[in-house]
């Protein structure tokens, strides 16, 4: 099926589109950008039985644990977490929990990294801050760049050091709608010991300084921040990494997302969700800042950066179960594409996946869950395990 560029640009920037109209009902009622790494979970009910969002102040907590894991690029690994959630005195009852996070990891790749972080919501949810550091060495397979490099299926190794900060501030400027900026710093420092005759090494882009800066939006209507069972989430950011301010290369990314969840049932144990997402990036970007499947969770099954462009689009449908008092499971299935520009994207070269989950409630007070997903994809199947919900 031939579409027009016209026709390309309506479908496969739906995720942008619906990222910003999303903010019209706010308005007028007056997340990462560095390498791969966890996300900070959100509050559910403390059982199946009680409703997410019926005013009912948890508890703070700490939630510490080992957590063994797999995915297709790492394999095998053991991460440390440990969480402390929170809201500070004096903050009303709808302020959303604070979250003082720190973590290392060590994967069968030999991979390794410590992080720690802080999401913060002040002055009575006028204000929301995020703070992160870290230092990781990952060893991944490099399969070059487009959907084509991906489907040969040959790579090489490449040993990536990086050490990066970053931090964002947002104010309310409506309700449920917040505005601010980000700052990303990081320092690249890889190793490439091999090579092959199909892939093409950008040598110059192997020891790298980015500083980028740019507005970051947030709407975020949902009834609880880690199980939402009602509301949508988005928060477009837009990020220019220029050599004024330190950066080796001047090159732009652009993510825009839009999640949207529904209770499907009168005690708010069965959920229907699904997540829209789009990542664009231009000017000189190196092969590590360029859109790819198989990180965070979207398109699950695929092996970390083995489709990577500048062009991302995709879409997620996930039914959530509530069993008893720790346990549910989910159903997903989604699909999605990598291009080089808005015109090369087609439905011929559609990647697609879907899998099922178990989830366990960790926390005792926040419903913080560890979820195991099995995803089929493309190239095979891929097992996951991790805190927090997919999206």
């Amino acid at each position: 099926m031939s579409l027009s560029a016209k026709e390309k640009l309506l479908i496969y920037g739906l995720p942008v589109s619906l990222g910003f109209l999303s903010m019209i009902p706010a308005l007028s009622a007056i997340h990462n950008d560095t390498q791969q790494g966890s996300s900070v979970a959100d509050p559910a009910p403390a059982s199946p039985h009680v409703s997410v969002g019926t005013g009912k102040e948890q508890k703070s907590e700490w939630i510490v644990a080992p957590l063994p894991s797999y995915s297709p690029s790492q394999r095998a690994q053991i991460t440390l977490i440990g969480q402390y959630i929170f809201k500070p005195e004096g903050q009303s009852p709808s302020t959303r929990k604070s979250v003082i996070a720190v973590s290392g990891l060590y994967t069968q790749e030999e991979s390794y990294g410590f992080f720690g972080a802080y999401s913060g919501s002040l002055d009575d949810d006028a204000w929301r801050v995020m703070a992160a550091v870290g230092h990781m060495q990952i060893n991944y397979d490099f399969y070059g760049v487009g959907l084509d490099a991906g489907g040969r299926d040959i790579s090489i190794p490449v040993e990536q050091k990086t050490s990066f900060g970053v931090l964002q501030g947002l104010g309310r400027i409506a309700p449920d709608f917040y505005f601010g900026a980000m700052g990303v710093v990081s320092g690249i420092d890889a190793t490439v010991n091999e090579s092959v005759p199909e892939i093409t090494l950008p040598h110059d882009e192997f020891k790298m300084d980015n500083v980028g800066i740019g507005p970051s939006f947030l709407l975020d209507t949902r009834n609880n921040q880690f199980f939402p069972t009602s509301g949508f989430y988005s928060q477009p950011k837009l990020l220019f990494y220029e050599k004024v301010w330190g950066s080796d290369q001047s090159y732009w990314t652009a993510e825009f997302d839009f999640n949207q969840y529904f209770s499907i049932s009168d005690s708010e144990t069965s959920i229907l969700a699904y997540r829209l997402y789009s990542r664009f990036s231009g000017g000189d970007v190196p092969f590590y800042q360029m859109s790819q499947f198989g990180r965070r969770s979207d398109l699950r099954g695929y092996i970390d950066g083995k489709y990577r462009d500048k062009m991302m689009a995709d879409f997620q449908l996930e039914y959530r179960q509530l069993l008893w008092e720790h346990w549910g499971f989910v159903v997903f299935g989604g699909f999605g594409e990598v291009a080089p520009r808005m015109n090369d994207f087609n439905f011929n070269d559609l990647l697609f996946s879907g899998g099922v989950g178990i989830r366990y409630k960790l926390g005792k007070e926040n419903p913080v869950h560890i979820r195991l997903d099995w995803a089929y994809g493309k190239d095979g199947d891929a097992w996951y395990v991790a805190i927090g919900e997919a999206f």
